[in-house]
């Protein structure tokens, strides 16, 4: 039996997911901050007016994880590529030429030039499973040392989980006051 060439995802409409995407070959675009600061907007924008629920996220130095439950109507395949084409077109214009340089192996092929083609995503059909992935995602930035606490890391929902306005029942955040939080990405990175 042949091998599947990519990850094979299977989360549902309405359904709870764990979601990582990661930047084409590896390239740390999210370096700077006001990088961080865009995907952080453009992934709680998507997620708002998808009408998805979040339950956790972080953005790194070259991937993103979120827990999230899909819109009713839509799949979680759907809804990553959606996110994954809105974000590179907003974003891409932002690089630097220095950032640039580490896509340029890969841009091009298969039409890709912000994000690697695959995504990975992982079901959510347990409570124990929700607060693992949770755990998980807001770990990562203690891992890699970025902080010591994870709180203390701006573009993760780690530190939102303390603050009663931003957070509501089963772990479920509050998208638009945490949106607000954060600043939209400019239409144009300062010359």
């Amino acid at each position: 039996m042949a091998r599947p060439r990519h990850y094979i995802n299977h989360v549902g409409p309405g359904e709870l997911g764990f979601f990582t995407t990661t930047a084409l070959d590896f390239a740390h675009l999210f370096c700077r901050e006001e990088m961080r600061e865009a995907m952080t907007w453009l992934l709680l924008n998507h997620l708002l007016t998808s009408k998805a629920t979040l339950h956790a996220f972080v953005v790194m130095k070259h991937h993103i994880h979120f827990v999230a439950r899909m819109p009713q109507t839509q799949h979680g395949n759907e809804f990553v590529q959606e996110l994954k084409r809105s974000s590179a077109l907003t974003l891409k214009p932002l690089l630097l030429p220095e950032e640039v340089d580490q896509l340029k192996q890969q841009t091009g092929l298969n039409r890709h030039t912000f994000w690697k083609r695959s995504y990975r995503s992982v079901p959510i059909y347990t409570e124990a499973l929700l607060e693992q992935k949770i755990a998980y995602t807001h770990a990562n930035p203690v891992k890699k040392e970025y902080v010591d606490n994870a709180r203390d890391y701006r573009w993760s929902s780690a530190w939102a989980l303390e603050r009663e306005d931003l957070v509501g029942e089963n772990y479920q955040l509050r998208l638009e006051p945490l949106r607000n939080e954060f600043k939209p990405p400019p239409t144009s990175m300062p010359q």
